[in-house]
């Protein structure tokens, strides 16, 4: 799963409960995503990702736990 987050005003901590996630990439620039420079070897495991003002973040999970899962940001805009 690839995040864009195309607000450049503020970051955004991306949870995913249910399930962890392997961290695989993550960038500054959402329009530079190369998956060429995605870590398979040794991602970081985790369940929250912040994701950069106008950045990306590319994620590898397994949907091992059967259920309804949220996915959401940690953001509240009103």
């Amino acid at each position: 799963m690839i995040i864009k987050n195309k607000d450049f005003h503020d970051i955004h901590p991306m949870h995913l409960h249910g399930h962890s996630f392997w961290v695989v990439g993550l960038g500054t620039n959402y329009s530079d995503i190369s998956r060429d420079t995605f870590n398979f070897e040794d991602p970081i495991l985790k369940d929250t990702i912040a994701i950069s003002r106008g950045g990306w973040g590319a994620l590898l999970f397994t949907t091992n736990n059967p259920g309804f899962w949220m996915f959401h940001c940690h953001i509240r805009k009103f």
